[in-house]
């Protein structure tokens, strides 16, 4: 799946990504705009389905700030893989029980809030950001490593070790038959990873 924002100034979008139960792979829908229009693209090659959903701004859309909400539900029956490609997004997502393989987050000036669960045994991430805020949120069973490539930037990795030059991980890491590792590239920001 992938969701994807254009056209949007600083400030202008709030995405919001939750799970559901049901057999529908992923719904959205776009409120508090008339500013916005909602497009969403579906194919079945195989055994995987590649769904494609994005917000495009209908004219100028300056006087928008602050007033749409993007509001994706995803599956928690089927494999995942979401890749988040957004401009100066509010990124809001709680996958904590999303079957999720890979999240990529292609992001501008954002702020990044996002929930990651343990359904699969491998997630990887993926994080290309801008000056932006980012908390991750991982269970504490799961074993982190986290690949960090970033400008002047706030860390604060909750019982994530520095073990060599931009590469940390938990205590648990090596042993944890559930596993996340992510990689960051970011520009000035506030990288933090908390566990629950």
């Amino acid at each position: 799946t992938k969701l994807k924002t254009e056209d949007v100034p600083r400030g202008a979008m709030n995405l919001n990504v939750e799970s559901g139960s049901g057999s529908t792979f992923a719904t959205a829908t776009l409120t508090r705009s008339r500013y916005f229009e909602l497009i969403s693209d579906s194919r079945v090659n195989g055994d995987t389905q590649r769904t494609t959903i994005s917000t495009k701004g209908k004219g100028f859309v300056w006087h928008a700030l602050g007033h749409n909400e993007f509001n994706v539900r995803l599956s928690r029956e089927i494999p995942t893989n979401l890749r988040l490609d957004t401009g100066a997004t509010d990124i809001d997502a709680d996958l904590s029980q999303v079957r999720l393989s890979s999240l990529d987050i292609d992001t501008g000036a954002s702020s990044i809030d996002a929930k990651l669960g343990d359904k699969e045994n491998n997630l990887a991430v993926n994080i290309d950001a801008g000056a932006s805020s980012i908390t991750l949120r991982v269970p504490v069973s799961t074993g982190v490593r986290v690949e960090h490539d970033g400008g002047a930037t706030y860390k604060d990795f909750d019982g994530i070790n520095k073990v060599s030059d931009d590469i940390y991980e938990s205590p648990n890491f090596s042993s944890a038959t559930k596993k996340i590792t992510i990689k960051s590239d970011t520009g000035a920001s506030s990288f933090t990873i908390e566990r629950y």
